[in-house]
């Protein structure tokens, strides 16, 4: 199995990787949100392996990896209080359900 492949996106507030919202929320904005054919919203919920995760208040455009004995990162992403977690490896996610609402 595979997981989420963010190695042709662009990067985040904390470089190159694959960020899952903690709260749907944030995920539910029309930026972020797919509409099916016939119109329904679409989200991904996600299984993440995020380890030893690195807690990040400061963003980092250039990071490629998380910080050495850390497995990812938990980055503040907007006010208030919106977080996600990062992880650098495709190996570290599983796309685990498709919701539609």
């Amino acid at each position: 199995t595979t997981g989420i492949d963010f190695r042709h996106s662009r990067e985040g507030m904390f470089g190159r990787g694959a960020y899952f919202a903690e709260r749907s929320e944030y995920s539910a904005q029309s930026r972020y949100i797919h509409a099916n054919a016939r119109g329904e919203k679409q989200m991904i919920l996600a299984k993440v392996a995020a380890g030893n995760i690195h807690e990040m208040r400061q963003s980092n455009r250039s990071m490629i990896k998380p910080a050495d004995g850390y497995d990812s990162v938990r980055g503040y992403v907007l006010e208030p209080n919106h977080y996600a977690i990062i992880v650098y490896e495709v190996s570290q996610s599983y796309p685990a359900y498709i919701l539609t609402y």
